[in-house]
């Protein structure tokens, strides 16, 4: 139901490629509007104001959820629509393939320029040495103005005489700054009195009125002029703080698009790179740590330029200071297919980085605590920012269901137990489960193409597995017990004698196909053993081989090697990351149809119940005795049958 097949695990489209960066103009414009400045507008990145497309997902939901209503009677309607749109076609409008023009988001950036200019600039000693300096010329220049109406016998008390003063003083406040001087005459002449009145200074006069137009200049230039010249610095100032604010996660989005997805992340999160690389802006990353995802800033910043992402401590997850100068509005909630409803969907990304065949390991990253709190505060939030109250709140956990608390006096539960017992969210996403899911799928098309048997004869089928992690290996080697498969040591297939063994118990069937599977403990080292099995030739004699890679960054080298050398055209891929966040897609999916966070919670458990079974009882086995079958009996509990009622 998954639709786990290895091709559409990622896609050369989406992920491997990034595509150009195309300017967006509306296909439904009329000829007769297809004028002269409608190319121009196009040509520069502005959209025209026409009225928008109706939405592709919303109408495929509606057909979706129409379709699971109208099922006969007699048929269950337990499980949910498997055959879901396209991620690409999940949001309306999506910032990756047609974002807005370039003028939207200079003019948001010059907003927020201006916003730390100005804040720079109205600060109260930068205001006090400004005005004191205008104080001072304004000062100076009376005393000028005053001894040139005494030398003419002009009385100060005539209003006349006054306005002329007060109008020479301040029309000397720039012309001071160079040097100049707007003589008494000219300025009694702008106001409409007579400039023969004026007379001309005469010995010690003249030398006081030279010796107060020096002071004044040099007033003017040491102190106006600094003050202006320094708004220029300010400007540059303001820019880098931008770019500084950006880079470390303390400047909120461009209010430019609608409908996002809150993803807690912790330090890194491998799939909210793949996310990204798909969604753009309308996933809305919080990491703990800038400097660890700096790459990734930069890269869907354009280079710092635009806010992505926001950063929280990594014990503030739970302080009202961590997201006080978040806004979060109503353009992030999520459409529904129901009239009128809203969502706000917060994720959580609680696997740990490069760790996806790890059982029962504890959170290094972002802790179930941390995201409890996150979703607490968030809610808060938005409670404040958002206007509509027509909306609910989708908490979802990515994490190992596995993971193991105790207490002090030694009870002890799972993820899993916490999160839908205790109410910490709406739904967890079992992080193992699918990727194990997409393996046993790969198996199985491999071992059936090969023709060979072996759960009829009652031998086990072998998976030789190629690791540098003893952990890894005890727990493959466990979970795939129950499926009938035998984890082998890869390097063992190098004796021609185990593999003969093999071949000589199908000696009267076709032989078995031999499957290899290569995961290290990270994708760098998985990439480069696996090119370096396949230059040896170690490879060769497999009929298929499974890479594991938890970044997609692993995925290209290994395609590379797959078309160039004919050693590894058996080499097939399967990326974590892929897979986890294909299954995020599905949940918000669900989610707009309407369908409730307890049905879809059965639908992910009805999928991967026998591998949370065999994952509940390797742990258990590893586990305390007192917790023998609580997971398993938990996970057996949930699982709808055939003849359950359908979910509300």
């Amino acid at each position: 139901n998954l639709n786990l097949d290895n091709n559409a695990l990622h896609t050369n489209q989406t992920i491997h490629s990034r595509q150009p960066y195309h300017r967006h103009f509306d296909a439904n414009m009329s000829a007769s509007s297809s004028s002269l400045l409608a190319k121009i507008a196009k040509s520069f990145g502005f959209r025209p104001a026409l009225a928008p497309p109706a939405r592709p997902i919303a109408s495929a939901l509606e057909d979706l959820r129409r379709e699971f209503e109208e099922r006969s009677l007699e048929e269950p309607k337990t499980r949910l629509p498997s055959h879901l749109p396209s991620p690409l076609s999940e949001f309306l409008s999506s910032s990756k393939n047609t974002p807005p023009g370039w003028w939207f988001s200079f003019d948001n950036k010059t907003r927020r320029l201006a916003i730390l200019a100005w804040k720079d600039i109205s600060d109260v000693r930068n205001r006090s040495l400004f005005m004191y300096s205008v104080l001072g010329i304004c000062c100076l220049s009376s005393v000028e103005g005053a001894a040139v109406l005494q030398q003419s016998a002009l009385p100060l008390a005539e209003p006349s005489n006054a306005l002329l003063l007060s109008k020479y003083s301040l029309s000397n406040i720039l012309p001071s700054c160079v040097w100049h001087t707007n003589e008494m005459a000219t300025v009694a002449s702008s106001i409409g009195l007579d400039p023969s009145t004026i007379a001309p200074l005469e010995g010690s006069a003249l030398i006081h009125d030279t010796n107060l137009r020096s002071a004044r200049y040099i007033v003017a230039t040491t102190t106006l002029i600094s003050q202006l010249l320094r708004l220029f610095s300010v400007s540059v100032r303001a820019s880098e703080k931008f770019s500084e604010n950006i880079q470390y996660g303390r400047e909120k989005p461009f209010n430019n698009l609608d409908e996002r997805v809150i993803r807690l992340c912790g330090r890194k999160s491998d799939v909210t790179v793949v996310s990204l690389e798909k969604y753009g802006e309308h996933i809305f990353p919080i990491y703990e740590d800038p400097s660890a995802v700096r790459w990734t800033v930069a890269k869907y910043s354009d280079d710092h330029n635009k806010p992505v992402f926001w950063a929280v401590d990594a014990k503030s997850y739970g302080h009202k200071r961590a997201f006080e100068k978040l806004t979060i509005d109503d353009r992030w909630l999520v459409t529904c297919t129901s009239a009128g409803r809203r969502l706000l969907i917060c994720e959580a990304d609680l696997v740990n980085e490069e760790e996806s065949l790890s059982l029962s390991s504890v959170s290094r990253d972002l802790t179930i605590d941390d995201a409890s709190g996150a979703f607490r505060e968030l809610m808060a939030r938005a409670r404040e920012c958002v206007e509509t109250k027509n909306y609910r709140v989708l908490r979802v956990v990515l994490g190992d269901s596995t993971e193991i608390f105790r207490s002090g006096g030694g009870h002890s539960r799972t993820l899993r137990d916490r999160v839908l017992g205790s109410k910490e969210a709406d739904l967890i996403v079992d992080s193992r489960a699918p990727v194990l899911l997409a393996l046993l799928h790969w198996f199985d098309k491999e071992y059936g193409n090969g023709g060979g048997g072996g759960d009829e004869d009652g031998t086990r089928r072998r998976l030789y597995f190629f690791t540098d992690s003893a952990t890894y290996f005890t727990n493959l080697r466990e979970l795939l017990i129950p499926f009938n498969i035998q984890v082998v040591d890869g390097f063992l297939s190098g004796s021609k004698g185990d593999l003969q063994d093999e071949e000589g118990a199908s000696s009267e069937s076709s032989p078995p196909p031999t499957l290899g599977l290569v995961h290290y403990t990270t994708t760098s080292l998985t990439t480069n053993t696996t090119l370096g099995l396949t230059k040896q030739g170690l490879l060769k004699q497999f009929s298929g081989v499974c890479v594991l890679v938890d970044k997609p960054t692993g995925i290209r080298p290994i395609e590379a090697e797959a078309e160039e050398n004919d050693n590894a055209s058996n080499l097939s891929t399967i990326c974590s990351s892929l897979v986890h966040d294909k299954l995020l897609h599905q949940v918000r999916v669900w989610s707009r149809m309407g369908f409730s966070p307890a049905s879809i919670q059965e639908e992910l458990d009805f999928q991967f119940a026998k591998v949370l079974e065999a994952e509940a009882s390797v742990s258990n086995s590893n586990g305390p005795p007192e917790k023998s079958a609580a997971a398993a009996s938990a996970i057996l509990e949930v699982t709808p049958s055939a003849d359950d009622p359908p979910p509300s």
